[in-house]
């Protein structure tokens, strides 16, 4: 089917719903007249872009426009910017402070962000990187949740943290002394098997 390009030919009240207007469609040869229901910020919106008139107030929809247009600049400053969520998004706003743009409330970004698909639904997953076996034998809890410790190296704790880069994962495993939080050893490693942490 063929795409027929329409134009404006004016606004009327909408004789079908109470406080509505019509917006009247036409093809480029007059052939065909479309009437399309709106509401009245939509019927002020077009009427003052038909008329040409000068508000010197922005109106709600340029608001939204220049809000939309701002986030979708800080989306292509790098690809990596795609997973922002609105709190990232509401952050970075109020850092750049974008020209012409009024920062609105977080409620308000996450409901723009939807409408023009940009909102980022994360995968729920697992943040866990190490797997249960539920048949291996049972360790004594030597902590018992207790990481105070009287002296320098006679309690140390470690852990294994995933970082993802563009080019793989990286597996960080730090040792740290309960006595002062120091950092006493540090390995890194494209897996996370025993040696790591040996």
């Amino acid at each position: 089917m063929d795409k027929v390009r329409l134009k404006v030919l004016g606004l009327s009240y909408s004789m079908s719903q109470a406080g509505a207007y019509a917006l009247i469609l036409a093809d480029e040869g007059d052939h065909y007249r479309v009437p399309i229901v709106i509401g009245m910020p939509e019927a002020q919106s077009i009427a003052i872009q038909l008329e040409r008139i000068h508000s010197q107030r922005p109106l709600t929809h340029d608001l939204i426009k220049n809000l939309a247009d701002a986030m979708k600049e800080i989306l292509e400053e790098d690809e990596c910017n795609d997973t922002y969520g609105r709190i990232r998004m509401y952050q970075v706003l109020i850092l750049k402070r974008p020209e012409h743009v009024e920062i609105p409330s977080e409620h308000t970004i996450y409901r723009v962000m939807e409408e023009i698909g940009i909102s980022h639904h994360p995968r729920r997953k697992s943040n866990g990187i190490t797997k249960a076996d539920r048949e291996a034998r049972k360790l004594d809890d030597l902590l018992k949740r207790d990481f105070h410790a009287e002296g320098p190296l006679t309690k140390c704790i470690t852990d294994i943290t995933k970082i993802k880069g563009k080019d793989g994962k990286l597996y960080v495993s730090a040792i740290f002394d309960c006595f002062d939080s120091n950092v006493i050893g540090l390995a890194m490693d494209i897996n996370m098997k025993a040696p790591l942490c040996v």
